[in-house]
């Protein structure tokens, strides 16, 4: 099985060799299977799109042991998300959509609905026009540089009916899918691990390598050493969890600008608003009245 590292580069080269640039978008329609795997035989047995990011979140190590699913009910939105095991922030564009691409293919397959989201973001940088995007997705909420790649639907989403479900085969492909996954030894994800302590961190004012290392019960060094392994730093983690929160933070506009700036670990409103804009093309200000 190709590495995640090594399916970007494929698919970019596809990319460039076909004329298309957003191949990876329209790629799952495509593809054509001989054989269905434990993973998509339990989806095409489901009932509901629930039933059916569920199953993607329980079996999705065994399309790839590195990615990673959750499905996250907040409100009356439902985010169901996609990240590299190991690599918060990380993932190519060419393969970050694909990976949101095949999932809401599929359900509109097994839907027979034209599922979109109301809002999608990426992990990797805005490739300038959004425009194809937002046709396939059908939605003009497109976002980048963010921890995860995401798409965000309404929570009714989850009761629309598939034309495919069997709950004797479900069943079935159940029990195919929990074998293997007993079966599975999963990599290591621990730059995730770090991005969790340093969100806590930034709630609790102590951000700093060593106490964030000392949460993880061991040494700065140590710690740096292990997200080398993985590609990745201390700072760039650190990076990647101030733009999420700091895009979460400024759509709440009861939250004065400077209390996020605050929140975030940022001595002065200016240089939080430099960092923004780093971050999202975007002030601040302009990004919340937009």
């Amino acid at each position: 099985m190709l590495s995640v590292s090594d399916v970007e580069p494929l698919l970019a080269a596809a990319s460039a060799s076909l004329r298309e640039p957003f191949l990876a978008l329209h790629l799952p329609g495509k593809l054509t299977w001989p054989t269905y795997s434990p993973v998509q035989l339990a989806a095409r047995s489901c009932a509901t799109v629930g039933d059916v990011l569920a199953r993607l979140v329980r079996y999705g190590s065994l399309l790839h042991a590195n990615l990673i699913f959750s499905l996250e009910v907040r409100g009356n939105k439902v985010v169901f998300t996609h990240r590299v095991r190991g690599k918060p922030g990380h993932g190519g564009r060419h393969l970050n959509e694909y990976s949101l691409a095949a999932p809401l293919t599929n359900l509109r397959r097994l839907t027979g609905v034209n599922l979109c989201p109301t809002s999608v973001w990426f992990m990797h940088a805005s490739p300038g026009n959004h425009e194809e995007l937002e046709r396939f997705f059908g939605t003009t909420d497109v976002d980048f540089d963010r921890l995860e790649n995401a798409l965000v639907f309404e929570k009714t989403t989850l009761e629309i009916p598939t034309s495919t479900g069997d709950p004797r085969l479900l069943a079935t492909a159940d029990e195919l899918a929990e074998r293997q996954m007993k079966e599975q030894v999963l990599p290591s994800d621990f730059a995730q691990a770090v991005a969790v302590q340093i969100r806590r961190a930034l709630t609790a004012r102590s951000l700093t390598a060593t106490a964030v290392a000392k949460s993880l019960h061991m040494s700065a060094r140590t710690m740096r050493r292990r997200l080398d392994e993985e590609g990745t730093t201390f700072r760039a983690v650190v990076d990647r969890v101030r733009s999420d929160l700091a895009r979460q933070y400024a759509r709440n506009e009861a939250l004065p600008l400077a209390e996020v700036a605050y929140r975030l670990g940022f001595s002065e409103l200016a240089t939080f608003s430099r960092a923004f804009k780093r971050w999202t093309g975007q002030t601040p200000g302009a990004f919340r009245a937009g």
